[in-house]
């Protein structure tokens, strides 16, 4: 085979790999955006105000952390630790104010891929122990559950932890990422 029909085999095979690879990359229903790029940030309330706009979208959310730790409710005598189960839940709300806190699960926004579960004197959570009334700013994908055709609830999900971060001592910090055991009473 002569030099110039290798070279014409090379740039057809060449074309069709960039051709594959162009048509991948444009009908994927969300463009690749590395989380590290995405500078700005969108609010819980913005969100809240505007649920279509940002569902299905990867964003840097911000908003006050509200964990919450639920338990059953066994009577055990006399009282030990592995008589109950623990878990908790995340979420990120509105209200900057330290103050604020969530009313209800319309003002909210649960935050998945982080779990939470014990006994009634301890609990590990994996990848971080999220933490009451702290300043996050988490990047993930933004879920809105409908009901009638009207958004009900929000979730973030496939969040990025390692390009997540929240605000200690005035000072924006990447997440504490371990699995970190914490006493409940």
């Amino acid at each position: 085979m002569n030099a110039k029909k290798k070279r014409i085999i090379f740039w057809i095979i060449f074309l069709l790999l960039a051709g594959y690879f162009l048509a991948t990359r444009i009908s994927s229903p969300l463009p690749f955006v590395p989380p590290k790029f995405i500078r700005s940030y969108v609010t819980v309330n913005e969100v809240l105000k505007n649920p279509k706009e940002y569902d299905g979208k990867v964003i840097r959310l911000r908003g006050k952390g509200e964990f919450g730790i639920e338990m059953t409710v066994l009577r055990c005598v006399p009282s030990r630790c592995d008589c109950n189960e623990t878990w908790g839940h995340f979420f990120l709300v509105d209200g900057i104010q330290f103050g604020e806190t969530a009313i209800s699960l319309d003002d909210r926004i649960e935050i998945t891929g982080i779990s939470c579960n014990g006994n009634e004197c301890s609990m590990t959570c994996s990848p971080f122990y999220p933490g009451n009334k702290v300043l996050y700013e988490l990047v993930g994908k933004i879920i809105v559950n409908y009901t009638n055709e009207q958004p009900t609830s929000l979730k973030m999900t496939n969040v990025d932890f390692e390009s997540s971060r929240n605000l200690i001592a005035g000072r924006w910090k990447p997440l504490r990422l371990e699995t970190s055991e914490n006493t409940i009473r």
